[in-house]
């Protein structure tokens, strides 16, 4: 049906595989619906309006990077004009055209202490000495401290680290 024009057109999670995603009115309308939050105060939703928001989220995000990066294609790769935007230069990192003239030059000119040495990361050094040897070397030597809290919806996987209670962080210890 969709290939013949027909049918309704619904958003779900399925359209991810549409080549056609960012720009779906059915998303677009399915989103719309939160314009009704417009006029208030965050303040003033209520539990279930929160919720309600929260469920768009992270498509509207994605949604969000989404459509800019159709009309950044567009305009860059076809020469879209889109109102009020420009194509510009973006951010760009300085780096040595050839380290091995830098050095020559910095030792020319009495600077010795031009190179740092760190460790591998853990992945590198997991990689060259093999699991095993790496785990029985080091394995006293590497920490993994909790990840931030995040808010997602009941159907992550992850396990629920629990709830904290503000009253039980500052209970006196006996």
């Amino acid at each position: 049906l969709a290939f013949a024009g027909q049918g309704t057109v619904r958003y779900g999670p399925w359209c991810q595989f549409s080549a056609c995603n960012a720009v779906l009115r059915a998303r677009y309308d399915y989103h719309h619906k939160l314009t009704r939050f417009q006029l208030r105060s965050p303040s003033l939703l209520t539990d279930s309006e929160v919720a309600e928001v929260l469920e768009h989220i992270d498509d509207l995000n994605r949604w969000a990077h989404e459509i800019k990066d159709y009309a950044a294609d567009l305009a860059i790769n076809h020469g879209k004009q889109w109102p009020g935007y420009k194509i510009v230069e973006g951010r760009s990192t300085r780096r040595y055209k050839d380290e091995n003239a830098v050095a020559k030059i910095a030792e020319a000119n009495g600077i010795h202490d031009i190179y740092q040495r760190k460790l591998l990361p853990i992945t590198k050094l997991e990689k060259q000495l093999g699991k095993k040897e790496f785990t029985e070397l080091f394995s006293q030597e590497i920490i993994k401290p909790a990840g931030k809290p995040t808010l997602v919806p009941n159907s992550d996987r992850r396990q629920s680290i629990g709830k904290s209670n503000p009253k039980d962080e500052f209970k006196e210890e006996p």
